[in-house]
């Protein structure tokens, strides 16, 4: 076999591979159109992460229908209640809640006291636009004045405006202007 037509194996394969990859990564993590809506803030699991029992009927089955089937993400949902498990977009709250003790802080627990009492049990509107890594929503969401959380956490220092991921779609300005 000529060297030509090895190259052009190799290549054929790592292309191949590469697209294999890609598929399988996106079948974990992947955007979806923006899915909006209202529904109550039944549980914060901690500074950035909340159950959100969904108003709207339509608005779950649509979430339902973008998970595509995928287990790591429909082990966030709660057909019972119309609940959902999302995670609040482009901030990174101090742990409290996480199964390895040693990675919890009495700074992340008073976020979330504070939240929690912001929070719970009160009217949310969420924008969801992402799966993360796993399986949660990927959301914005609104306090009881109207504010949006992140903004909030982020004026307040309680999270820096992370952008590893990429930036936020629908408040990008908004966040950078509070981090600032």
């Amino acid at each position: 076999m000529s060297q030509r037509k090895i190259a052009n194996q190799l290549v054929l394969t790592i292309g191949a591979l590469f697209f294999a990859a890609s598929a399988c990564a996106s079948s974990i993590q992947g955007s979806f159109e923006t899915i909006t809506g209202t529904g109550s803030v039944y549980r914060v699991i901690d500074g950035d992460t909340f159950i959100i029992n969904v108003d709207e009927t339509d608005t779950y089955n649509k979430f339902s229908e973008a998970s595509q089937g995928e287990p790591r993400r429909l082990r966030y949902f709660n057909d019972n209640y119309q609940s959902i498990r999302v995670r609040l977009a482009n901030v990174d709250t101090p742990e409290s809640v996480h199964s390895d003790n040693s990675l919890n802080t009495e700074e992340g627990r008073r976020i979330s006291e504070e939240v929690k009492a912001l929070l719970e049990g009160n009217s949310t509107r969420i924008s969801c636009f992402d799966w993360g890594y796993y399986g949660r929503a990927i959301c914005s969401m609104t306090m009881p004045n109207g504010g949006d959380l992140g903004e909030w956490l982020i004026e307040n220092g309680h999270s820096d405006y992370i952008t590893r991921w990429g930036r936020h779609p629908h408040l990008d300005a908004e966040y950078q202007a509070a981090q600032d």
